[in-house]
This record gives C-alpha cells, sequence and structure tokens, in this order.
C-alpha cells in the first residue's frame, strides 16, 4: 500500500527520514525502482530563510524543513519559490491505485499505454499548460467531499450556461504562458528577457479573470 501511494504522486525522489534505514524499505524502494535517499537530524537542525515554513506547524513543518535543506544542500542554492505544500488524506481525496487507474484507463490506454485514448485524452480541453496539469490532479485525486465536489460542479455548470463569459475567459487564459514554469526560471536566474515579458504579459490579464470568476 505504501509503495502505491507513493508512486501515486509520481515523486522524482523519496527522501527517507530517520537515523537508522529501514532495510524493508529499502529494499522495496530498489525492487520497484524507486529512486530514494536517506536524510538525517543535520537537514533538521539547518536553518532555512524560506517564507513558506513561518505557515507551518507539527509534523508538516518538520518534513517541508527537511526537503527544503536537502535541495538547497543539492543545489548550492536558497529556495525563492515554492508552492504551498498540500495534506492527501482519505477524508478529502479518494485513493486510486495504480492498477485502478491502469483499468479505468484515467491516463493511459491499456493497448499501447499511450495517451491517446485515455479518459484524460479525452476531457482535456485546457487552454493552458497549468490548466492541464490541474485537470491531471483532479483525476488523480477525486474529491469526496460532496460539498466541494457540488462547488466544482455549480461553478462548471455556471459557466457553461454563460457562453459569453466563457469565451472571453477562454481568450484571457490562452494568452497566458505557463507562468509556474516561468516563476522557476526567474527564482533560479535562468530567465532570458523574452522569459520576463511573457511573464509581464501573462500577469495583466489575471485581475481580470479573478473578477469574472469571483462570484462562481
Amino acid at each position: 500500500d505504501l509503495v502505491n501511494r507513493i508512486k501515486l504522486m509520481e515523486p522524482k525522489e523519496v527522501l527517507i527520514y530517520g537515523k537508522e534505514k529501514d532495510k524493508a524499505i529499502t529494499r522495496l524502494f530498489e525492487k520497484e525502482r524507486i529512486l530514494f535517499s536517506q536524510s538525517d537530524d543535520s537537514l533538521l537542525n539547518r536553518q532555512s530563510d524560506c517564507r513558506i515554513l513561518v505557515e507551518l506547524d507539527g509534523g508538516l513543518l518538520k518534513a517541508v524543513k527537511i526537503i527544503i535543506n536537502y535541495i538547497e544542500t543539492l543545489q548550492k542554492r536558497h529556495i525563492v519559490l515554492i508552492r504551498e505544500p498540500i495534506r492527501l488524506d482519505s477524508e478529502t481525496y479518494l485513493y486510486l491505485d495504480e492498477t485502478c487507474q491502469r483499468n479505468l484507463e484515467i491516463f493511459y490506454n491499456t493497448l499501447d499505454n499511450k495517451k491517446y485514448g485515455s479518459l484524460f485524452w479525452a476531457i482535456d480541453r485546457t487552454g493552458s499548460s497549468m490548466g492541464s496539469r490541474m485537470l491531471r490532479r483532479w483525476l488523480q485525486y477525486p474529491l469526496v467531499n460532496i460539498i466541494e465536489i457540488k462547488k466544482r460542479y455549480d461553478a462548471v455548470e455556471e459557466l457553461r450556461n454563460d457562453t459569453i463569459r466563457l469565451s472571453e475567459l477562454a481568450k484571457l487564459i490562452q494568452g497566458i504562458t505557463d507562468i509556474e514554469r516561468l516563476s522557476s526560471k526567474i527564482g533560479y536566474r535562468h530567465a532570458n528577457p523574452k522569459d520576463l515579458i511573457a511573464l509581464k504579459n501573462s500577469i495583466e490579464p489575471i485581475e481580470k479573470i479573478k473578477k469574472m470568476t469571483s462570484q462562481m
């Protein structure tokens, strides 16, 4: 069950915290070809200037702090941009293991394991890379809270019934480049003037989009 939950998140690497290596877990990760690294108290005790840590506490604070310090150690630089961590639990999201996702052909078909013919392929009509990633997360972690599900359905229905606003939103979103990727490039000083102009042009319509969707 642990391996299935980890594989569901599709991590690039798993960081194991503990003074002693859990041989059973490491053998399991090696068998499943999951990249992992070991951490210790040195990462937990090190100070970090990342602002997201101020908003966390308890076990979540410890986990995020270790991850941030681990990344900063590898990259030899401070992390200036990080998304707010999301807690995944059975009370909020429906757990679909790898076998279930494969049998339901959510992301890949069972014929040749490609995107074509999958549920994601069939419904992904998003107008931006960020929207496509969000849709994928929604399919990967379906909601179980009926109130939140109804809110999402109501918002979709409202847009479907307002074709003028829907068309205007689609045009605004299509003019937005991948802000998440651009922000990362700028944060790590890999951006060029073209990237900065693209970010400027992408930020301009955001306020209008927020106003158009604020009542949904």
